[in-house]
């Protein structure tokens, strides 16, 4: 029995039908990025909580810290033979007007910088122990004292750097666990990159994120 033309054209479109594509192999690269985005993602949470603790921690800061520093007149000129005393500590500036005071105790303290003619300034401020705090201080002419409160200044500091730790970091633990699965590819990338920049780690998780973009970038073919 003869076959139609168009039977005919249809056995031969059927005999060059391309087989299946079979998915690519799967290897554990994705799983290893993941791995490295979470943790880097662990570390970066476990570092905003610290900033947000640490002005009022000194298990965060350390017990002790260095102040220094110079203070000045109205005129800008250098003040010698200052006071300057905080926390049970005191010294006095040289003739250059700086000053440097050692084992200061971490969290809130009022640094009182006294000279004659000149008012008392009562500075309140957050030391942050294990580490040397420059200041500036300028004393104005007259009797009396001024007080000035930085401490809303540095803690808001503080949680605002916490706040974007945070933020970066949870962008960073759903890029980890959307490469685990093999999935949304550029939602996984875009969480190493954005490790990158969690302030804890830095340059370390520059590196460990990088080494994950690169590993999600090799195995971009797994991804659904």
């Amino acid at each position: 029995m003869s076959t139609s033309p168009a039977g005919r054209g249809k056995e031969l479109m059927a005999s060059h039908e391309l087989a299946p594509k079979s998915p690519p192999p799967r290897t554990f690269k994705p799983l290893f990025a993941a791995v490295l985005l979470l943790g880097t993602a662990a570390g970066g949470f476990f570092f905003s909580g610290a900033l947000v603790a640490a002005p009022l921690s000194p298990w965060v800061t350390g017990e002790t810290g260095t102040l220094t520093g110079v203070v000045r007149d109205g005129n800008d000129t250098p003040v010698a033979d200052a006071t300057v005393a905080v926390g049970g500590k005191m010294t006095t500036t040289n003739a250059t007007g700086h000053f440097e005071l050692s084992g200061v105790p971490s969290g809130r303290q009022i640094i009182v910088v006294d000279s004659k003619d000149s008012k008392q300034l009562r500075f309140i401020t957050l030391v942050s122990g294990g580490s040397t705090v420059p200041y500036s201080f300028l004393l104005m002419p007259g009797n009396g004292t001024q007080t000035t409160d930085d401490v809303p200044n540095q803690v808001n500091f503080f949680y605002t750097c916490g706040g974007l730790s945070a933020v970066f970091s949870s962008v960073t633990l759903l890029g980890g666990l959307f490469a685990a699965q093999r999935r949304k590819y550029a939602v996984a990338t875009a969480g190493g990159l954005v490790g990158m920049g969690i302030l804890p780690l830095f340059p370390l998780s520059t590196i460990i994120c990088l080494g994950a973009v690169v590993m999600l970038l090799f195995s971009r073919s797994e991804f659904q």
